[in-house]
């Protein structure tokens, strides 16, 4: 177990300002794969978009040919209808493949060819538990993982999901249509925040939706009552429903 205070938190801060900075989904989660080289290094990477059926749906791939993504998406056509299916439990903790520990039809095929030593990877899950994409890296170097890159990944797992999380939030939230004109007086955040008051949240259930404190969601609504000149929560919620 690798203590906490000795992962490199100033280069996890950084990744994670680079990657909050990014507010579309494939961007977000391209961005990340590339900069995780930088944190955990691995030869060749693989970013696999999940559709809600649990079916492999689109690839980005990083130093790995078409051709034998090709081969490796035709093993699995034989055994999962056509498509790589992913399972829940495979995503939700970090896990290491030492490939020259196993054997199989699949690893004789499709991995050694590839002169693959060690593979280890995430998912990003959304609010209600279903995968949105999976993080595939890959080792050719006789150097294992370490404990230290592994730690270092379940801390970047977490973040990102939860930033991947509330883009979605946040994007489901812009993509539908004011109550009334006096929400453009408000900035995107504090529209949000007002329209899920409307839907009958509370600031805590607003804070966890969002992925902000409490104390900042009380923060924005204090600067909407004092731009649309109320003085109640019920007079607010009256005025935004008019």
């Amino acid at each position: 177990m690798v203590p906490i205070r000795e992962l490199p938190w100033e280069y996890i801060h950084r990744f994670l300002l680079s990657s909050g900075s990014i507010h579309e989904q494939r961007q977000f989660c391209e961005h990340a794969l590339r900069s995780l080289n930088t944190l955990v290094p691995y030869d060749q990477a693989r970013l696999l978009y999940i559709d809600k059926c649990r079916y492999v749906s689109d690839v980005t791939l990083l130093g790995v040919e078409k051709w034998w993504w090709d081969m490796y998406m035709g093993y699995y056509s034989k055994i999962e209808d056509s498509r790589y299916f992913i399972r829940n439990k495979s995503v939700n903790q970090i896990h290491v493949y030492d490939w020259s520990m196993l054997n199989g039809e699949f690893v004789r095929d499709y991995v050694r060819p590839q002169g693959l030593r060690y593979s280890t990877g995430f998912g990003l899950t959304d609010r209600d538990g279903g995968i949105q994409c999976v993080f595939c890296l890959d080792r050719t170097s006789v150097t294992p993982y370490t404990e230290r890159e592994l730690a270092v990944l379940e801390v970047l797992r977490s973040h990102l999901e939860n930033l991947y999380r509330g883009m979605q939030a946040s994007e489901k939230l812009g993509n539908e249509r004011p109550y009334n004109p006096v929400y453009h007086l408000l900035t995107p955040r504090e529209q949000e925040i007002a329209r899920l008051l409307c839907e009958g949240k509370v600031p805590g259930e607003i804070g966890k939706i969002l992925y902000i404190s409490v104390a900042t969601v009380y923060c924005h609504l204090r600067n909407i009552h004092s731009k649309l000149h109320v003085s109640s929560r019920q007079e607010l919620i009256l005025r935004l429903m008019n």
